[in-house]
């Protein structure tokens, strides 16, 4: 019992000295500024390591990318549809932009908790092979030879 106290105690000291965040904070950085964040992630050596958050980093992208594709489609509509379909688009993106921010906060809260949430099943899946060939492709400045 005392042994894994001192375990917490010691991680948590070798933590702040190195300046490196627990794993459900890095995992809560990749979704902070979409995809900008997870990229960093990816890109700094500790945390491209860890597999969970190189998942979440690469969901953070594509969820982003999914969104702004539609938001910027829904958009067009929008600005060159008839009144009536202007009207009904302007609406729809107003619905699309408010449900993409209840998404991105319960991914904020179920990445720092380490729950899995599947919103987008393509999504997550394609997240999830990413993640694993990152590692391994021998470019990669993490990759182990």
């Amino acid at each position: 019992m005392t042994n894994s106290r001192f375990q917490k105690i010691f991680t948590a000291f070798r933590n702040q000295i190195t300046g490196r965040f627990p794993d459900n904070e890095a995992r809560l950085l990749c979704y902070l500024a979409g995809p900008l964040s997870g990229l960093l992630m990816l890109c700094l050596r500790d945390y491209g390591r860890m597999f969970a958050v190189r998942f979440h980093a690469f969901h953070s992208m594509l969820l982003t990318a999914f969104w702004a594709t539609a938001a910027f489609a829904l958009w067009v509509v929008e600005e060159s549809a008839p009144w009536f379909l202007s009207t009904v688009a302007g609406e729809a993106r107003f619905a699309w932009n408010f449900g993409f921010l209840f998404v991105w906060g319960s991914l904020l809260v179920t990445a720092y908790r380490g729950i899995p949430l599947v919103i987008v099943p393509p999504l997550h899946h394609l997240a999830n092979q990413l993640a694993h060939r990152w590692d391994a492709h021998p470019a990669h400045p993490n990759a182990t030879v």
